[in-house]
C-alpha cells in the first residue's frame, strides 16, 4: 500500500493519492477504534436505544387503546392535549430528565 501511495505522489496523480490516503487513514482509525471495544459498546448502546424505543410505542399503543383510538388524529383537540398529557405523565424512560417545573 506505501508503495502504491509513493508511486501515485511521484506520478502526480493527485486525486488517486488523495484516495489512497483516505482509506489507509479510515482501515488505521477503524482498528484503532475496534482495539479499545468502541463498536461493541456501540452495539450495545444501539441494542439499548431500540428497545427502549419498543417499550415506548408499547406504551403509546396502549395508551391510544386507552383512549378507544387507533391513532391520536382521531381524537378531538381536547383529547389530544389530555392524551399528550397522559403520555408523559406516564412515560418515564431510562435516563430521561425531568421537564422544567417537574
Amino acid at each position: 500500500m506505501s508503495d502504491t501511495l509513493i508511486q501515485t505522489a511521484q506520478n502526480k496523480e493527485y486525486t488517486k493519492f488523495e484516495e489512497i490516503a483516505k482509506e489507509k487513514l479510515q482501515a488505521k482509525v477503524a482498528e484503532k477504534l475496534s482495539q479499545k471495544g468502541y463498536f461493541k459498546r456501540l452495539d450495545v448502546a444501539k441494542a439499548e436505544l431500540t428497545e427502549s424505543k419498543e417499550e415506548y410505542q408499547k406504551f403509546f399503543q396502549k395508551t391510544l387503546k386507552e383512549f378507544g383510538v387507533k391513532s391520536q388524529s382521531e381524537l378531538s383537540d381536547d383529547k389530544k392535549k389530555e392524551f399528550y398529557d397522559a403520555i408523559d405523565a406516564g412515560w418515564k424512560g431510562k435516563d430521561e430528565k425531568p421537564e422544567k417545573g417537574e
